[in-house]
C-alpha cells in the first residue's frame, strides 16, 4: 500500500492560495518554513488527514521552481490560451503543472 506523507504543489500566488484552500476545503495552516527562503521560496504546510499539503511559491524569479514553473505555465498557454477577458462568466479552465 502506497502511503504519501505530503504533496507539494507550487502557486503562482501564495496568499491567493492559502485563502481559496482555507475557503474551499476548510484547511488552516499549520507550519511555515523560513527556511526555504534560500531557494528563493516562501511556504506553508497544512494538514490533512495523516499528512500534509504543502504550497511552495518563488518570491524570486531565479528561484528554480520559479523557472520550472513559468515554462510549464507557458507550455500550457501554448496549448490552451485561457480565455478571452471578455468570455463568458464560468469558462474556468483549469490547468496543473
Amino acid at each position: 500500500m502506497l502511503r504519501l506523507r505530503q504533496i507539494c504543489l507550487v502557486a503562482a500566488d501564495l496568499d491567493a492560495a492559502e485563502a481559496d484552500l482555507r475557503a474551499v476545503f476548510g484547511l488552516e495552516v499549520c507550519y511555515r518554513d523560513a527556511g526555504v527562503a534560500c531557494f528563493g521560496l516562501r511556504n506553508f504546510l497544512m494538514p490533512v488527514g495523516n499528512g500534509f499539503l504543502e504550497i511552495v511559491a518563488p518570491f524570486h524569479i531565479r528561484a528554480r521552481v520559479g523557472h520550472h514553473y513559468l515554462r510549464a505555465l507557458l507550455r500550457e498557454y501554448a496549448r490552451d490560451p485561457p480565455p478571452h477577458p471578455t468570455s463568458p462568466a464560468g469558462d474556468n479552465r483549469n490547468f496543473t503543472v
